[in-house]
């Protein structure tokens, strides 16, 4: 009885204010495919979100002169953009941006084929360590993010990058941190802290990442998320989540944020942060999970173990170029970090 009255629903529905023939015919269409999905027994509340949902997409389409197909109405990148526009021109809340996002999702993978298994495959478990990151990896991941199509999700991607192998934060704290949580300071150095219920620290980003995480710190207004610049407070989604969707555009390799947590620990082991600061900056009470990691680094030459163990670090050769002449000199430090 309540699927009768589903589709009764559906057939009758107008639009509010009405919608054209094309727009009213695909938001029925769309909906009646998509009972086989609902919750049973559905009811009212469901029909009148879902109904919204693919309406108000429907009705942006067609007076935008847009393809009124499934394959284009309710592929990510479109209702992406109807998002973006519908916020601003409706005065839309976030969460109402959200409410509509997620059940757009759900009728648009349900309807293109995409089952939830489907799209979680590519995700790496959270719980377990995974291999680090080789420094091709992270560049080509960069490349991707900044290529993206989607200029929300590539702002996303970007920072989601910067932030986790730049400064190891985990999942949760990625989709926390404000544009007024970071400081550069007049080395370009770049410090962000990190604020949980428990406890708060500073984290100074690796050297090779500061310029590019400056930059994206630079271009948030203040009182914004870096990895949402569009938002003043976290969105009802994981970071995972976001990064879930993001592996569906073909990247170069699989990450999630434990497996960039993962490779910014890996490089302060396999160079010598001492465990004391390093468990500070990670938030870490435990050494088990670095314990795990271990087992990922690649070898040390035997002369670079020897010099650590002999607390003398080694100091190559540095060259000087003479001013305002063609001579250099290469200065050789001894074992008393001497010329």
């Amino acid at each position: 009885m309540a699927l009768q009255m589903a589709v009764a629903m559906v057939n009758g529905y107008k639009g509010h204010p009405c919608l054209q023939p094309e727009p009213l015919r695909f938001t029925q269409q769309a909906l009646i495919d998509s009972l086989a999905m609902a919750p049973t027994p559905v009811g009212n509340s469901w029909m009148r979100i879902s109904l919204s949902a693919l309406a108000g997409l429907a009705r942006w389409a067609h007076s935008t002169g847009q393809p009124l197909t499934r394959e284009h109405l309710l592929c990510e990148e479109t209702r992406y953009r109807y998002i973006e526009w519908a916020g601003p021109a409706k005065g839309w809340t976030e969460t109402s941006k959200n409410v509509t996002w997620v059940r757009l999702e759900l009728i648009g993978d349900f309807l293109l084929g995409a089952t939830p298994r489907e799209l979680r495959k590519p995700t790496i478990t959270e719980e377990a360590p995974v291999t680090p990151l080789s420094d091709a990896d992270q560049a080509d991941l960069w490349v991707w993010a900044k290529t993206l199509s989607v200029k929300k999700r590539v702002k996303r991607m970007t920072a989601f990058l910067a932030l986790g192998l730049g400064c190891g934060l985990t999942g949760g704290e990625l989709t926390r941190v404000k544009r007024d949580d970071v400081v550069i300071d007049e080395d370009g150095a770049v410090h962000v802290t990190v604020t949980s219920p428990k406890s708060t620290r500073t984290v100074t980003c690796l050297s090779h990442w500061e310029r590019r995480l400056a930059d994206i710190v630079l271009a948030v207004e203040p009182g914004h998320i870096l990895t949402a610049p569009w938002r003043t407070e976290p969105g009802l989604h994981s970071s995972n989540e976001s990064v879930r969707r993001a592996m569906a555009k073909n990247p170069p390799v699989l990450m999630n944020s434990t497996r960039l947590r993962n490779t910014w620990l890996c490089w302060h082991l396999a160079n010598g942060t001492p465990l004391k600061e390093l468990m500070e900056a990670s938030d870490m009470k435990e050494a088990n999970h670095l314990h795990n990691l271990l087992q990922m680094l690649p070898p040390t030459e035997p002369e670079r173990t020897a010099r650590l163990l002999r607390a003398n670090p080694y100091r190559p050769p540095m060259t000087i170029t003479i001013p305002e002449t063609d001579m250099s000199v290469t200065v050789h430090f001894n074992d008393e970090d001497q010329v």
